[in-house]
């Protein structure tokens, strides 16, 4: 959960004033002493109540029983002066003239005063065959220094969970399902179950990763908002990790600069579909395929500069992405194992490795999952390469420079659900 508390900062360099109007109150009582809030008996309209200023001087304009008055406030020394008096000047017509009505009068910063018969005390004096030179109203008028609260800034969007529900959910993930860790989801993937259901169908890594994060973390309620979750995802991905009916997959993995061998956390993961013609939407490429050998030990990435189908074998030389070091074409028989410094602008300094992933390749479908509670089933090699060459390559696929992305993707830490339900694990085929 987050809050950001708003506090009043000290008053400012040119500090304003407020003004308050009470009435009468009981007889024999202090000035404003628990008075209404009011100019009633003042018989002062136009004006409002508290008039708070953000000027150090001004003139406020307003009537007195119908008769047009005017106040100049002079709170200058709020912010030049210890003694912080606050000046008030009254005036027989709007405008704050030469017209002088009374005399001068001070208060101290929050000061109350009160109007009786006394002309001493008048703020308007009536000079009239009425009042004889007198103040025929009682009234109180209290002057404070004043400024408004400092604008706070618009805090910055945090990444951080929104509730405590969502962080535990957040490192149940990390703990139990490795494969998911920065795992970058479909642009599309989130908001509709269909979309997202067809793609747990289809691809066999997300099919993995959702099941995982359905099996061991499915009880937090920030997963179950998931739209998918109410449209019963959990049980089609079990099903397909079951029956090893979703697409194989080939993961390109990102690493940091200490991990030289590609064998700690990763910090991102990609996916592409094994063996399928697909437009990377680069300029100078109309097709690009991954395609992992029969075992998964190699793989061969082939670029096509000229046909969209991806029709015979790739593309001996096509320099695509002269920003990159890469200036060649297709790579074949691209060994897995391997750990090489990645190619990729956007993440200068960092390794990559790729995985030959799927039923095909008998992998890890539990997305590597801790074995206390999944007895039984077995771990395939996580395969870990990626020739240096090819890196270039796969990287311009991803994030080409000037190009958008095949795949534009979001975390598997965001995925919510929206059901009671949970799945138990799904056995190997």
């Amino acid at each position: 959960m987050r809050a950001f508390l708003l506090t009043l900062l000290p008053l400012s360099t040119n500090a304003g004033f407020r003004m308050e109007g009470y009435n009468s109150g009981e007889s024999g009582s202090d000035p404003c002493e628990s008075h209404t809030l009011s100019w009633d008996d003042a018989k002062w309209t136009g004006l409002q109540n508290p008039h708070e200023s953000v000027d150090d001087v001004a003139c406020l304009d307003f009537y007195e029983d119908d008769i047009p008055v005017s106040m100049k406030i002079d709170a200058t020394a709020c912010s030049s002066s210890s003694s912080e008096l606050i000046w008030m000047t009254t005036y027989d017509s709007h405008g704050c003239g030469n017209d002088l009505n009374a005399t001068f009068f001070n208060f101290t910063d929050g000061q109350c005063r009160k109007q009786e018969t006394d002309p001493e005390t008048c703020f308007f004096i009536e000079n009239n065959q009425l009042h004889h030179g007198r103040c025929w109203n009682i009234f109180s008028v209290r002057l404070s220094c004043w400024a408004p609260p400092s604008p706070q800034p618009t805090p910055a969007p945090s990444l951080a969970p929104t509730t405590i529900d969502e962080a535990a959910y957040r490192a149940c993930i990390q703990s139990n399902c490795p494969c998911a860790r920065g795992f970058q989801f479909p642009e599309d993937f989130g908001p509709e179950y269909t979309v997202d259901i067809n793609y747990v169908l289809t691809n066999a890594f997300i099919a993995a990763a959702v099941n995982c994060a359905c099996t061991r973390c499915g009880h937090y309620d920030s997963f179950k908002t998931w739209p998918a979750y109410a449209a019963g995802v959990c049980g089609i991905a079990q099903t397909v990790v079951a029956d090893g009916s979703a697409a194989s997959q080939v993961v390109l993995s990102y690493y940091p600069l200490d991990d030289s061998t590609c064998a700690a956390t990763r910090t991102m993961a990609k996916a592409f579909p094994d063996g399928v013609c697909f437009d990377p939407q680069i300029a100078g490429l109309a097709g690009v395929k991954f395609t992992c050998s029969a075992d998964g030990a190699t793989y061969d990435y082939e670029v096509y500069g000229a046909d969209p189908n991806c029709q015979g074998a790739g593309d001996a030389g096509v320099n695509y992405s002269p920003t990159l070091t890469y200036t060649g074409g297709s790579v074949f028989a691209a060994p897995t194992p391997g750990c090489y410094l990645t190619a990729d602008p956007t993440a200068p300094g960092q390794y990559n490795s790729v995985e030959c992933f799927g039923p095909d390749y008998n992998s890890d479908m539990i997305c590597g999952a801790p074995s206390n509670t999944d007895a039984g089933q077995t771990t395939s090699r996580r395969s870990r390469a990626l020739f240096a060459v090819v890196v270039a390559v796969a990287v311009a696929v991803c994030v080409g420079a000037g190009a958008a992305a095949a795949v534009t993707v979001r975390t598997v830490l965001r995925l919510r659900a929206s059901s009671e339900a949970t799945v138990t694990p799904a056995a190997q085929p």
